[in-house]
């Protein structure tokens, strides 16, 4: 996510890296799993990861035109095919097999990377976490050298991005954003971790990465100016503190927990006065105005209105975005992008 990039874009070489990647994460999951048993509650998640790949794929499935009919908002585009002289006699739940398809491509990676994960020691998931907050941090310095070489900056990968915010090696703010809310909680975890030694006072150089890096990823959440991020940034800092909270070291280690708990509060806070100091200004101007505010209530009417014409089986994963622009009224169209159920 991180290395790669971001972007919403179908049928790039990286996105078939990736699925391709997925796909042998999976088959050596296979090969893995007779000597690493998976935990039992991980394995109820993978299997609901399957059955949700089996969902899709069966959206994409070939059926008659009488079953498909009598679905909703089904019978005005079997006519309109008719009409055209299309009647091939077969349909699928799914308006367009092709963008499912690539939907179920989707999903390789994340369901590859989640089920190899779960074969893998303590000390290995440990070591991936490391690099995730790693990675987070090195987001989080790119991000703010693009903001310091200004909009043209060369250092901004994406020739479509957004251009007065960091976004990192991503082509949208709110992506860098969302993974940098996921990372909190993982460097407030390394910096417990570092501290929660049996003599922590000889990993001090240990603690102050760790405490750096979870101010830098704070700090980073407002340089992307993203309100939602910031949003899911906030509830990761509160589930932090619990998690420092309910942080145990033993019957006897009460005092140590109170500073680790101390220390976690002291690092969050100083990450939130840094963001203050530094991305307030960008902050305060997105919430003061952003001229898409009304054009996101639009397309949330736009979109509820399409949902229940169709009714709760849709019509099939990926095919949001060629439904939108053809149901969409065209007195409440916009010559904005919409490519999800927001405005990207």
């Amino acid at each position: 996510m991180f290395v790669l990039g971001g972007g919403t874009r179908q049928g790039l070489p990286v996105e078939a890296l990736l699925q391709l990647i997925g796909l042998g994460l999976l088959a050596a999951t296979v090969v893995r799993v007779r000597v690493s048993p998976i935990p039992a509650r991980a394995g109820a998640l993978l299997l609901l990861c399957c059955a949700l790949l089996a969902w899709l794929l069966a959206q994409a499935l070939p059926l008659s035109m009488d079953l498909v009919s009598g679905l909703p908002g089904r019978q005005p585009l079997i006519d309109a095919l008719r009409q055209a002289g299309v009647d091939s006699g077969r349909m699928s739940v799914s308006l367009d097999r092709e963008a499912t398809l690539r939907a179920v491509l989707a999903w390789f990676a994340p369901v590859g990377l989640f089920a190899y994960t779960l074969t893998l020691r303590t000390t290995q998931r440990i070591g991936l976490l490391r690099w995730a907050v790693g990675l987070a941090g090195a987001s989080v310095l790119l991000g703010m050298m693009q903001l310091a070489d200004g909009p043209d900056s060369a250092l901004r990968w994406h020739a479509f991005t957004n251009e007065n915010s960091a976004v990192g090696p991503f082509a949208n703010r709110n992506h860098l954003a969302s993974a940098l809310a996921m990372s909190i909680p993982l460097a407030t975890a390394a910096l417990i971790e570092r501290m929660g030694r049996a003599s922590p006072s000889r990993d001090i150089a240990g603690i102050a990465l760790a405490a750096v890096v979870l101010v830098a990823v704070v700090l980073g959440l407002a340089l992307t100016r993203s309100r939602a991020g910031i949003l899911l940034g906030g509830l990761a800092m509160l589930g932090s503190l619990l998690l420092a909270w309910r942080w145990r070291v033993g019957d006897e280690g009460g005092r140590h927990q109170r500073g680790v708990r101390r220390t976690v509060l002291l690092v969050i806070a100083l990450g939130m006065i840094a963001a203050v100091q530094w991305g307030l200004a960008g902050i305060a101007d997105r919430l003061d105005k952003d001229p898409l505010d009304d054009f996101r209530w639009t397309i949330a009417e736009n979109t509820w209105e399409i949902a229940q014409r169709y009714g709760p089986l849709g019509t099939g994963a990926g095919t949001f975005e060629q439904l939108y622009e053809a149901e969409a009224p065209l007195l409440r169209a916009s010559d904005k992008i919409v490519n999800r159920a927001h405005n990207d």
